[in-house]
């Protein structure tokens, strides 16, 4: 059930008569369950609602309304976020330190939130009546770690009996007419060579799969009492992107991500070999979309000094940047910081996972530029908080120096040279 918190001023709802307080406990003989069923209801355009009253009456409310037009209700939403039941050998949750955002520590495995957000979840989580409500209400796309189209590799690396399913469970959605975009965490021999070969092979067979993303496995220097894992090397690396291409040219659309491209020492491919960019939230096709839309800039004159915070694994593109803008600006100044990760550890090089103290730790008492740029995605979504905790403002009173937050695109990141 749903319970009302809010309704909008001259709103849908308000004109039906809810009030703060009621309850919506079936919609169109459907039980309100949860945020999933808000978002259908605001997509019909019929409306047979059971409602109980803040005065206890339970009462029938027909409404009729334009298709997504919001009803003008929020509810509350006490259903618990479905947590991981899996032992994942390369899970980075097991991976953190001790010290960070409590919520960084909170495993999530829940279907909901790969709709609302683009989580990728094993399907390890799901019951058969949550295969037939995503089923119902034509819930797409999804996001869905398969890792290995094997089943015994696939349980050795997820280490949950219930991934046997996960093929069927694909095959469920997909003839429902549900769009899967899928990843694979690559970890050396393991999911590598002829098993990502047949993995992608698989995938690609299967219509439903619009997408499928190759990243390596992301590994810290907090893994004491872990299950053994080794990095993903520069051969390695190089295999993979070879059999990845390889069906890329088949007309599979399947891609690596940038950092398995780093590791391999390869250049990053052309912008169009990326496509409508659907799995660059995956890391794939980042430094490709920043080229371009840093060649499409509009050109501003810049002056000053910045200084510009990156990862290891941007360091090379970011320093190509700069020196381009120096280039049209003959009175300004950049300084590119690498910034190693010590807080998780050399092997981790992508900015995303930078922390506030090692930025502290490796730039304070330099003889630091006026401004200083730091990438938007060490800072937690809709907010200025870093990983470790540390808010902007900590970091200007440390480094005593202003802070501009660059956004990661390259039209945002050139803009930045312009806020002082």
């Amino acid at each position: 059930m749903l319970k009302v918190i809010k309704v909008d001023k001259k709103s849908v709802a308000e004109a039906y008569g809810f009030e703060v307080g009621d309850t919506v406990l079936t919609f169109n003989g459907r039980e309100a369950m949860d945020f999933i069923d808000s978002v259908y209801m605001d997509g019909e355009t019929v409306l047979n609602l059971v409602v109980k009253s803040k005065s206890g009456d339970v009462v029938e409310v027909c409404i009729e309304k334009e298709e997504n037009e919001p009803l003008g209700l929020t509810f509350s939403d006490d259903s618990p976020i479905k947590r991981c039941k899996n032992k994942c050998a390369f899970c980075f949750v097991d991976q953190l330190p001790k010290g960070m955002r409590d919520t960084l520590y909170v495993k999530d495995d829940d279907w909901r939130y790969s709709l609302m957000c683009g989580n990728y979840v094993t399907l390890t989580n799901v019951l058969d009546e949550d295969i037939e409500r995503i089923r119902d209400y034509g819930i797409s796309p999804l996001y869905v770690s398969v890792h290995a189209y094997d089943n015994n590799v696939r349980q050795k690396l997820v280490k949950n009996p219930n991934t046997d399913k996960l093929i069927e469970y694909m095959d469920k959605l997909g003839r429902a007419g549900i769009r899967l975009h899928t990843q694979v965490v690559m970890c050396k021999g393991i999911n590598d060579g002829d098993v990502l070969r047949e993995t992608i092979e698989k995938l690609g067979e299967m219509e439903y799969v619009e997408t499928i993303a190759i990243v390596p496995v992301g590994l810290t220097a907090h893994r004491d009492g872990l299950e053994k894992l080794y990095p993903v090397d520069r051969e390695t690396a190089r295999e993979a992107i070879n059999i990845t291409e390889s069906f890329y040219s088949k007309g599979v659309k399947v891609w690596c991500s940038d950092e398995m491209y780093v590791r391999a020492e390869l250049d990053i491919p052309d912008y169009d070999y990326y496509g409508d960019f659907l799995q660059i939230e995956n890391g794939v096709g980042i430094v490709a979309k920043f080229r371009k839309d840093f060649s499409l800039r509009k050109k501003k004159r810049l002056v000053g000094s910045y200084g510009v915070v990156t990862g290891v694994s941007a360091e090379k593109e970011i320093k190509r940047a700069c020196d381009e803008l120096i280039r049209e600006n003959k009175k300004l100044n950049i300084e590119v910081f690498c910034i190693k990760n010590d807080y998780f550890g050399h092997s981790v090089t992508v900015a995303g996972l930078l922390t506030g103290i090692d930025v502290v730790k490796q730039l304070k008492g330099k003889n630091l530029p006026d401004t200083i740029l730091i990438p938007s995605v060490m800072l937690r979504e809709q907010s200025d908080v870093t990983l470790d905790g540390m808010s902007v403002k900590q970091l200007e009173k440390e480094l005593g120096r202003k802070i501009v937050v660059a956004d990661s695109d390259g039209e945002g990141f050139s803009r930045a040279f312009c806020r002082r």
